[in-house]
């Protein structure tokens, strides 16, 4: 599934940051517990208390939020209380190599993410209280906190106050592909 924004011919400068908040769960479990995941990233996004950028990237080597290579996600989640989190993606716009793969070690299925973006939030629904939200294969019933996780690309959060992370002014094309496999694909990180 690809999936194309653009915006084009406005009258002034606007911004424009699009993104796709579908949640993914590959099991046909109701957690992410066989989950693993592997990002194209060597480093978060540092927030203030109010989850805005402070303009400084952290290494997630040695954190929980280290998925370099795969690593289970629901010990990470576990780890952090959920996930909501923009990595920095390495190499953005080459298009040959993915941003995120997400697979279930028990189904064999995987989603293979692709983005010309600079980056991907990363978000499990922790707090889901109220929301009435349910997974359609979980026939009405309401979601377990944490149930699916987003790939969320998109230009860096913040970026119209930080220099360094990319232009999210009018006009703006941008694309993401998520590919639904059963193989197991292994991406390597630039360093």
């Amino acid at each position: 599934m690809t999936i194309a924004y653009s915006a084009m011919n406005g009258k002034e400068d606007t911004l424009f940051n699009p993104t796709c908040h579908a949640y993914f769960n590959l099991s046909d479990r109701r957690d992410l517990t066989t989950h693993e995941m592997q990002i194209n990233s060597t480093g978060i996004l540092d927030v203030n208390d109010q989850m805005i950028p402070t303009g400084e990237v952290v290494p997630v080597a040695n954190t929980p939020y280290d998925f370099r290579d795969f690593s289970n996600v629901a010990l990470a989640v576990g780890k952090v209380h959920g996930l909501d989190t923009a990595y920095v993606v390495n190499g953005p716009g080459q298009g040959t190599k993915p941003v995120a793969v997400l697979r279930d070690r028990e189904s064999g299925r995987q989603i293979t993410v692709n983005s010309d973006r600079n980056g991907l939030v990363v978000y499990t629904p922790e707090e889901i209280a109220d929301q009435n939200m349910s997974f359609s294969r979980d026939h009405g019933e309401p979601a377990n906190k944490n149930e699916g996780i987003a790939l969320e690309c998109q230009m860096l959060p913040d970026a119209i106050h930080q220099d360094n992370f990319g232009d999210i002014v009018l006009p703006r094309y941008s694309k993401q592909t998520y590919r639904f496999s059963f193989t197991y694909d292994r991406i390597k990180n630039e360093d």
